[in-house]
């Protein structure tokens, strides 16, 4: 229905570790009518710094935002209205971090209240046009620093059979563009569902091709198995015994990498490597998707990722910790 579906409980997982990782900047529950925000009682030094010269991150730009917001909810009355409004910051951050920023990332999130899939994509379509009208501009000056949107995620709970969570990501650029022009928001879902229908032969595309930048030689077309909680690439790798590590690091790289890019990828991510040398002798290994990426980031170095993450499968499908020093 939406870029991705997955059950109640592995969503609610996935959300809030997605939460710990984030900072809210500023939160408005629609429920209770409350709005808080990470600056909250520092008036008296915002004064203070109004009176010196100096300044930084306040929340003031995104109070504004959010008051436009609810004036447009107020006056289009989407079906499934938001319940709680997040403002976020990527990652981990203290104020006075903040404070000393000239570049914040924002993110914004919105979940709304349940509804039925005959409306979902109604309603859905119409908070896409009203952020972009209440945001506006990718970027907003402030004080000394200004604010960078970058990502949008809608999520709503559809009460059929057992719940499901529906979760749409979309850039902030998507969502100004779609307030632009009537429909903008429903043409937005209809290329998503047309993506998400696509999915498999799209992500075999994008797998060759980051195979063939990785100069990977592929025996064989990559192979995608996916559902609606995850997905699994399968390589079969023309390789060589003196270069198998490199050659399997370059394989998980491209399907990891191409998994990452495009955003209708379950969080659940498998890989999993076939390579043969020059006596065609094939040799099986896994990994999931994160611990690739967290390498190439440079999260994780090489050590961790081949003695922790990566599995070799042997001829009896026992799994063993992946070693290059196993002639067997």
């Amino acid at each position: 229905m939406f870029a991705r579906h997955t059950s109640a409980l592995l969503s609610v997982l996935a959300l809030a570790t997605i939460a710990r990782a984030n900072t809210t900047l500023l939160s408005d529950d629609f429920g209770s009518s409350r709005r808080k925000k990470i600056d909250a009682g520092s008036d008296l030094d915002a004064q203070l710094d109004a009176i010196v010269g100096s300044s930084g991150f306040s929340t003031d730009e995104l109070n504004r935002i959010e008051d436009r917001l609810r004036q447009e909810l107020r006056s289009l009355r989407p079906r499934a209205m938001p319940k709680l409004v997040l403002y976020v910051y990527p990652g981990q951050v203290t104020l006075g971090k903040l404070k000393d920023m000239q570049e914040v990332w924002v993110d914004v999130e919105i979940t709304t209240e349940p509804c039925d899939r005959t409306f979902c994509d109604e309603s859905m379509a119409r908070l896409i046009e009203i952020v972009g009208r209440a945001v506006q501009k990718s970027e907003v000056a402030g004080n000394r620093f200004r604010l960078v949107f970058k990502n949008v995620v809608l999520q709503t709970v559809t009460p059929i059979h057992d719940q499901e969570v529906a979760t749409i990501d979309l850039s902030i650029e998507q969502c100004i563009d779609a307030a632009k022009h009537f429909g903008g928001g429903s043409q937005i879902l209809e290329a998503l569902h047309k993506a998400a229908e696509n999915y498999r032969p799209l992500m075999v595309k994008a797998v060759a091709k980051q195979a063939s930048t990785r100069r990977v030689g592929l025996r064989a077309p990559p192979s995608v198995d996916a559902s609606k909680e995850s997905v699994t690439v399968r390589l079969r790798v023309a390789g060589s015994r003196s270069r198998k590590e490199s050659e399997l690091v370059d394989a998980l790289a491209a399907a990891a990498t191409a998994l990452a890019q495009n955003k209708l990828s379950p969080l659940d991510r498998h890989i999993e490597i076939e390579i043969a040398d020059e006596r065609q002798r094939p040799e099986r290994y896994r990994c999931l998707g994160q611990p690739v990426v967290d390498f190439l980031d440079g999260k994780i170095n090489r050590d961790v990722l081949f003695s922790n993450y990566i599995e070799h499968v042997d001829t009896s499908k026992n799994i063993t910790r992946f070693s290059f020093d196993d002639d067997k």
